[in-house]
């Protein structure tokens, strides 16, 4: 496996991971602070 087929396959997730990260904290602070 080369390095440029593994960053197209990690990339993606690491987006998606910071995505929903994001989401749930942001969610979980808007909670708490309310």
């Amino acid at each position: 496996m080369t390095s440029e087929i593994f960053f197209w396959y990690i990339f993606p997730l690491i987006i998606a991971a910071a995505g929903l990260g994001w989401l749930w904290y942001d969610k979980h602070y808007n909670n708490h602070f309310r």
